[in-house]
Formats: structure tokens, sequence, C-alpha cells
């Protein structure tokens, strides 16, 4: 037991002043990605011989735990058999291997819990200490033991992982992908986790933080003998009347706890992290589950490589809307989508209107903003749900959730072809970002605040205005406004309140006495400034996503153009028809256009008609149905 408590002790020693700083070497984004990289994950429903030779997979996330399962002496039998597949996968064209690392765990890792009790125990618990069970399959039991929620502070739980990866870098996985890198946090909002570990870390993290005044003030005469669990009591007893109490603020101290299990979740990030790139090397990748990127969902950003993530995406446009800012700052963090997935409200949505089409929007949607979206296998739906809506939680009978929607992935392989046959429209290619937008992290820890940006950002893009954000941390985000930030923008526009620290504002003041700065009021103080890099001059329902390549005089810009005009009820994009697109000189880098060729999945590539003037070179496109990207050909 004294083995155990130490390893904890360590692991969230620092938890205050371990955030929040830049690390020394940020490898080029997309790393360790291409732009071009069909995902697929790696438990599909389907054999993965046929994801790869037949729908051209060449990166392959959430491989099953190379741990073993039934060992002869010292051999692990079930490590062998992984390193295998990832021999034979190689041979066959896949570029990257990825194993999992569920800190809340899948379904893959409950056998292993099933035949050990000591695993069992390291579960999350309520206020009363009651074990809890994973919410969303609650149901569900293996072999009789139900799918305990498992505690990412016990140490038992953070042995477990370290056994994971470190099975898994020998079986030969280029990295791993973290699910719900938020450990223990995940449950809080239903009344867990209040397990002694928990609770003897938060004493750790309060005696950190506040002087023995400030917490008498808070009503902590001592430390000493302090057990967290008693206060809370006082206003929620059991886990029936957590979620009340929770959700009108009742509980004392929340704020501070949920900072804390953050921290906590985000220091077992950087362990295994450090673990896997130990074993493995400096190449090795860690990506974790990031969803929606709202600010406490970022606090162990500083120790990814990648994002892998379930997004709510819906019908064209609006549909766009939150799933478009969140690769906005996954691109600003530097760490890219590479797996993309929806949330089960979308998929709910999308059985229940048999709209099946609508997932080539959202692939052409990721590429066209730089990331990668997953092949689409199956949907973890809400069974015998209400589903109205695409991004609302829907209300179920029975509150489970499972793989159980089988999607008809045929109807989308042609864009995953497409993106490979033309990978050469992809990889070099960079966002355009015009304007700059103010991503105030501390600000964005409000809610409102968080709503406010995200809506700003939508109605720049909408007006196909390319933009970016200037990330301004804290101490859940490690990045710093800095000077060197508004290089990449011609001015940046700032949405309030900023909230910044005292340097950073100092940074942004300094933007202002330059006159690069634009207090947020609506869309047209923003066009009053602005020569838009690209415009639709024809009145059509389009996003037009620009992209170029410093290093490619011959090609210095692709365009993609995005069907907006999506019919629900056909289940089929409007055809955009004689669109008019005008490219400012800007794009092509000193070049002179000599041909334009729009490029489609599904349809055969076609050089458009142009015509030069002094504003701009003016497209004129034939049609337009999901998706083009027009290539911008130059002397």
């Amino acid at each position: 037991m004294m083995k155990r408590t130490i390893i904890f002790s360590l692991a969230t020693l620092g938890l205050l002043s371990a955030f929040a700083e830049e690390p020394a070497m940020d490898k080029k984004y997309p790393y360790p990605f291409k732009y071009s990289d069909v995902t697929s994950d790696n438990i599909s429903v389907v054999p993965i011989d046929r994801v790869i030779k037949d729908w051209g997979g060449n990166v392959l996330m959430w491989g099953e735990p190379a741990i073993s399962e039934i060992q002869v002496g010292e051999l692990n039998l079930n490590q062998r058999r992984i390193k295998e597949k990832i021999r034979k996968g190689r041979e066959d064209g896949v570029r990257l291997y990825f194993g999992s690392l569920f800190f809340v765990p899948h379904s893959m890792y409950f056998k292993y819990m099933a035949c050990d009790p000591t695993l069992q125990q390291a579960c999350i618990r309520d206020i009363e200490g009651k074990p809890m069970y994973l919410n969303w399959m609650k149901k569900h039991t293996y072999r009789g033991v139900p799918l305990y929620w498992m505690c990412s502070n016990n140490p038992r739980s953070q042995e477990f992982y370290r056994e994971i990866v470190t099975a898994g870098i020998e079986a030969g996985y280029d990295g791993f992908c973290i699910e719900e890198p938020r450990g223990s946090l995940m449950s809080l909002h239903v009344g867990g986790c209040f397990c002694d570990h928990c609770v003897n870390g938060f004493n750790e993290y309060l005696g950190k933080k506040y002087s023995p005044e400030e917490l008498k003030k808070k009503g902590i005469p001592s430390l000493e003998n302090f057990d967290y669990r008693n206060m809370v009591k006082k206003v929620a007893p059991n886990r029936d009347v957590w979620p009340a109490a929770y959700r009108k603020g009742k509980i004392p101290l929340v704020q501070d706890y949920k900072d804390y299990q953050l921290k906590a979740g985000a220091a077992v990030v950087k362990e295994m992290s450090e673990l896997a790139k130990k074993l493995g090397g400096e190449d090795t990748a860690i990506g974790a589950f990031g969803h929606m990127l709202s600010p406490d969902w970022m606090v162990n950003a500083e120790h990814l490589d990648f994002y892998c993530m379930e997004l709510l995406l819906g019908p064209p446009p609006e549909g766009f809307s939150r799933a478009g800012f969140t690769y906005e700052v996954a691109r600003a963090l530097g760490k890219p989508v590479s797996w993309g997935h929806v949330l089960p409200p979308s998929w709910n949505y999308m059985q229940a209107n048999k709209a099946y089409n609508m997932m080539k929007s959202w692939i052409g949607f990721s590429y066209a903003s730089g990331h990668n979206f997953g092949i689409p296998h199956y949907g973890w739906v809400h069974p015998n749900a209400n589903a109205v809506s695409w991004d609302k939680v829907v209300k179920s009978v029975d509150g489970a959730v499972a793989p159980s929607f089988i999607y008809p992935t045929e109807n989308c392989l042609p864009f995953y072809h497409f993106v490979t046959a033309h990978a050469e429209l992809f990889d070099g290619y960079e966002a355009v970002e015009q304007v700059g937008v103010l991503h105030s992290n501390p600000a964005m820890r409000i809610k409102k605040n968080e709503n406010r940006v995200r809506d700003l950002c939508w109605e720049l893009m909408k007006a196909n205005i390319p933009y970016g954000l200037a990330l301004a941390g804290d101490d859940w985000l490690y990045k710093r406004l800095n000077e060197t930030d508004l290089e990449r923008f011609e001015f940046v526009v700032v949405p309030e309140p900023t909230m910044l620290d005292a340097e950073q504002q100092s940074v942004l003041d300094t933007w202002t006495a330059r006159g690069k700065t634009v207090v947020w009021k609506n869309l047209d103080d923003v066009l009053a400034r602005l020569d838009p890099v690209v415009s639709l001059e024809s009145k059509h329902n389009m996003l037009i996503r620009p992209r170029t390549n410093s290093d490619n005089s011959n090609v210095p810009a692709v365009i993609h153009l995005l069907n907006m005009d999506y019919d629900l009820s056909k289940d089929c994009m409007n055809k955009q028809r004689d669109v008019v697109v005008r490219l400012s000189h800007k794009l092509l880098d000193g070049g002179k256009v000599s041909a334009i060729t729009q490029y489609s999945p599904e349809y055969e590539s076609v050089q458009v008609p142009f015509d030069v003037k002094p504003d701009g070179v003016y497209v004129t496109v034939p049609e337009v149905d999901y998706w083009s990207i027009l290539k911008l050909d130059c002397d």
C-alpha cells in the first residue's frame, strides 16, 4: 500500500506549477500525419484487410491492447499476434498504427477488469464511497461483472495504464490515442470521484494553492483532518441529489475540485506520454480524445501530438458551425484532428432521417479544413431515442449507448479514394489566415463567452473570410500570446471581455496601438477594412477554403469549394451551377495563372474558364455537387 500511495503523490506533485509551459520543441504541423492520410479505427466491424486494400486506409487508430491474455512461460502470445498484425499491415501499406489507452475503460478492457479484483476496486466512487458504473453503459456486464468506471487517480489504474503502454510499444505501435484524457473528472457531473486517492490528492492541491488564512475563510480550519466528502455531504449526501445540487452551483469548493481533477488527469497524460516516448523514441506520437476542444479539454494539450474526436455535425451549413470552430482550435494548437467521428446525437439524427449522404459533406469539410475524417463503419447511438436535433443530447429510454448503427460505408468511399488519388492537392498546403481572432482561454472558461467567440468565428467562415486563432493561455492552456502572432494576420478581431494577464494584455495593447486590432461588434466592421483573398461573386450557398503552398511555385494555391445547399428530404445537395469566385492575386505568390482545373469526388476533372482582372482572377465553375478543389497552375 505504501508503494501505491507514493506513486500517486508523485503524480500529483506540482499540479499548480507543472502546466501552461511552452514545450521546448513543437514538431511541424500536421506531424505525424499527412493531409492526405485516410484513417480508420483498428477495432472495426469490418475486416482490417478490407479497410486497407479496398478502402485505402493507411493510418489505423484505436488498436487493441497488447498486454497478455494467455501467457506461456515468459511469452506474451497476444503481443506476438499484434506484432505480426502490424508487420503485415505495413507490408499492405499502413503508414501508422496507434494503440488505445482508455482512462475510462473501453469494452476491449472489460475482460481484464472482470478477472482482476484489484482493477474492480480501482473504480470511481460516489460521495458515499459506493462504486460507480459507466453511466452510458450501465446495463452492460462482462461475465456478470459490472462495467466499473475506472478512477485515473488510483495507483492500480495508473499501473494498468503503464502495462498497456509498455506492451503496446514493444508490439510496434507508433503511438497511442488516449480516450477520456480528463480522467476522473468525467464523473464529477454525476457525483464521482470521491475515492480516498482523489480526496487525499485534493488536500495536497489545497495546501499548495491556499495559505492557512485563505483556507479558514473557505471553512477549512486545518487540512490535517479535513475530508472534503464531509463538507459536500451537507448539501449532497448521496448521488441521487448530487446532479441537481451540482447544476445549481451549491457544491462547496466545486471549482477548485474541478481544477484539481483536470490537472490530475493531465498529470497522468504527461506521465504516459513521457513513458511512451522513453520506450519508443521521440517520434512516438501521443494523441487524445478531445471533445469539441472547450477549455477543459485542452489542459493536457502540451503533452499531445494530435487529437481524435467525436464531433457534433449536422446538415450544412449550420451543421458545420461547432465542428468548424473546433478544427480551428486544433489547428491553432498545432495538433491535427487525425481521426474524426460524430457524437451520438449526430448519428441518431442521420439514422432517423436516413440521411446517409450527409456524411460526404462532413468528409469534404474536414479535409478542406486541413484535418482527416475517419472512415465511418458504425455509429454509437442511443437506442429508442427521440432524434429531433443533431446538436442536442437526445433522450433515451434506457440511457445506454452502443455501436448499434452500421453505416453504409460504400456511400462515401469515393471521397476517400479521391483524397488518395489526389494527394498532391492536399500535402504541403496550409490554411490561409487573413484575419486573426483572439481566443482568450480565461474568457472562454465562461460558457457565454465561449459561445460568443464560436458564433463570431462562424460569421467569418460563412462570409468566406479565412481566419486563424491567436491563442492566449492561462494555467489551463500552455500557449501564450506573443508579438510574432500578429505576423500571420492582417489584423486581429478582439471579442470582449479579454480577461488576459498583464503580460498578454501588453501584447494586445501593442497591436492596438499599431492599429492592428478590431473590437468585435459585427461583421461589417471586419469587411470594411478587408480586401478578401477569396470572394463569392454569384448568388450561391458556398464555403470557400483557400490553401497555399509557398514551396510550390507551379501550383501555389488550391481552393476548396463546399456546397452548403443540402436538402435533407432528398439526402442530397442541390447542385450549384455557374459559380463565380474571385481569387486575389495575393494567393498566387507572384505567379500568373495559366490553367485552372476542377477536381471533384465521383466526377472527372475538368478545365474551368477564368478571367484575369486587376482586382483578381475570376473563375466560373460550371457545377459543384458536394465538394470540389480548384488547382491553380501558374507560370
